[in-house]
């Protein structure tokens, strides 16, 4: 399960800080207000949270928002970029 983990991290952390050839969900580099809504179990949470922070330029911080929903036992983990809405 660790390694699960691990995976699913580093991968979150791809999708964010523009490594991988995704530049439409690149969240960082967003010029708009974008939220990064993360789903996963409850003590997954603060880690991959931590993570995908690491990976975020501090010019970019004020910008991204990070909401997290509690996934059930049976669920997958999912990770969706997409801009901030307005209201």
């Amino acid at each position: 399960m660790k390694w699960a983990m691990s995976f699913f991290v580093s991968i979150a952390v791809i999708a964010v800080t523009s490594c991988a050839q995704m530049p439409a969900q690149n969240a960082a580099a967003q010029k708009q207000p974008t939220t990064i809504l993360v789903t996963a179990l409850a003590q997954d949470l603060p880690y991959i949270n931590q993570a995908i922070w690491k990976g975020v330029p501090t010019r970019h911080a004020v910008r991204l928002n990070l909401e997290n929903l509690t996934a059930g036992a049976l669920q997958p983990y999912s990770v969706s970029i997409k801009p901030t809405q307005g209201g």
